[in-house]
């Protein structure tokens, strides 16, 4: 049975919102997964987690049946609300929520989700012999670039609220802990784009756009788009010239037609003219703040059919400082 942690989990990591924390850190603890033999098991380190965060200075607690309540408003919840933590994370009710998300899909859904708590919390149990294994996973709602890393703990049945509330309160304080970003500039941390700056023999300033996904911890460049500095002529082709660090020249020609911009080109010399074969070449540049980045040119009987640019660090990684 899908469980609202699969619902409101995943929707988390991909949808974010910027919030203030007026009253404290928003935190929703979401049912724990469990084989069908581990489920009383799953509830019981759930409880226990939401007792604990709602024990907690500076954290308010905010039970999956509130956070559909903000989202949906209370008058479309059939009198469902939160009562205490029993009920709260019975199959019953559980399943009652599932049923309120169902035909709410979309967007505008997922955007008032995100607004509505500030970290989600939640994960899985199983039980193997006389072990038991708990894996916590935490995900920061304001920014979806903020990959933080699951823990992982195993110990035996007497162990465990001790072991797992340890775990917890690090948890949280590491989701919302400020992460560098490898690229000369954030420009939305909410759909995760990022912008370098380039400077050409020109002396022209050119800044190179690129969109990630909000998958974590390794996001994919979904759009790049390399953006023409002011002043170009608006009526015709202009050619600017940007050195490699290996000492070659990359051509990156702007467009313009009518007085808009029809398309931008990279090119630079094929490095065996008379080669009938594919052959391909990596150049890299420097951006302004330092961030290397890579032109990758493939061509096919002396022509080029492909130019592909990506940073040589994901800019959302953990690359240490």
């Amino acid at each position: 049975m899908k469980t609202v942690l699969r619902f409101l989990v995943v929707v988390l990591m991909l949808f974010s919102a910027n919030l203030i924390y007026a009253e404290g850190i928003r935190v929703m603890v979401s049912s724990f997964e469990g084989k069908p033999a581990d489920r009383d098991l799953a509830r019981e380190v759930t409880i226990m987690i939401a007792e604990d965060v709602m024990q907690s200075k500076g954290y308010v607690f905010k039970s999956p049946t509130e956070v559909m309540s903000d989202v949906i408003g209370a008058d479309n919840m059939g009198g469902l609300r939160f009562n205490n933590l029993e009920d709260e994370y019975s199959e019953k009710n559980l399943e009652l929520l599932e049923e309120l998300a169902k035909p709410r899909q979309g967007f505008e859904l997922l955007n008032q989700l995100m607004e509505t708590v500030d970290i989600a919390i939640g994960g899985k149990v199983d039980r193997g012999g006389n072990a038991i294994k708990v894996e916590l996973m935490a995900v920061d709602m304001k920014d979806p670039s903020h990959y933080t890393p699951s823990v992982s703990i195993e110990c035996d049945e007497t162990r465990l609220e001790d072991e797992v509330l340890m775990a917890v309160r690090p948890l949280l304080k590491n989701v919302l802990k400020v992460r560098k970003i490898f690229a000369d500039k954030l420009t939305d941390r909410k759909w995760s784009k990022v912008m370098y700056a380039i400077t050409t023999i020109e002396m022209r300033k050119i800044d190179i756009e690129m969109d990630y996904t909000g998958d974590r911890p390794d996001p994919d460049i979904q759009k790049v788009n390399i953006v023409p500095p002011e002043g170009l002529d608006a009526n015709s082709t202009t050619t600017l010239k940007v050195r490699s660090l290996e000492g070659k020249i990359i051509d990156i020609v702007f467009s313009y037609k009518l007085g808009k911009l029809e398309g931008v080109r990279v090119n630079t010399s094929v490095p065996d003219p008379l080669m009938k074969t594919e052959q391909s070449e990596i150049l890299t540049m420097k951006s302004d703040a330092g961030y290397i980045l890579k032109f990758e040119f493939v061509w096919s009987n002396g022509v080029m059919n492909q130019a592909k640019l990506y940073p040589a660090l994901n800019p959302f990684g953990d690359h240490g400082e």
